[in-house]
């Protein structure tokens, strides 16, 4: 079996997931890279990316609408919270710019690292007009720069290995 995995990873998180999917798929990754450069991929690939605003970077939303015939397996990393319903939510939007046709057979995300310049904003803003709870988010900054770690890394290769046993 063939495969491929294309990703975006501005920050590094998703690019460590990489890995993970090379140690537990079966088979020959013929391709790994940037998202922009790939083409006449198989028919199987893994498509990741770091997250913006709640959604998967706008080019990797844009390879998902043009993909025709794939089996997709959607992975990423968010560093804003760390919880499943925040990943479910994103799955979901991101699942919605997956083109007809082509079928998702998983999905994975896990926290992951932010750019201190996010900190230092957060940091400057005024709590009462904020949208969101500055010091919680705050908080969950320096949680951030502990993964992706091991456990992350044990809990995909544990969906991967239900959907591609050993």
């Amino acid at each position: 079996m063939e495969y491929a995995i294309v990703y975006v990873s501005k920050m590094g998180n998703t690019k460590m997931l990489v890995d993970v999917i090379k140690k537990c798929v079966p088979g020959e990754c013929v391709y790994e890279g940037d998202i922009t450069k790939s083409d006449h991929l198989p028919e199987l690939i893994f498509v990741g990316s770091g997250v913006d605003k709640g959604n998967f970077y706008p080019s990797v939303l844009d390879f998902l609408k043009n993909m025709r015939d794939k089996k997709v397996f959607l992975f990423g990393t968010a560093g804003f919270q760390k919880t499943q319903t925040y990943y479910d939510r994103i799955i979901k939007i991101v699942r919605s710019s997956v083109y007809p046709g082509n079928k998702v057979i998983g999905d994975f995300m896990c926290q992951g690292k932010m750019p201190i310049s996010i900190k230092a904003k957060c940091e400057k803003m005024d709590r009462k007009t904020a949208r969101f709870d500055v010091d919680l988010f705050l908080k969950n900054f320096d949680e951030t720069l502990l993964h992706p770690n091991e456990n992350d890394f044990k809990n995909f290769e544990r969906i991967l290995y239900t959907i591609f046993p050993k």
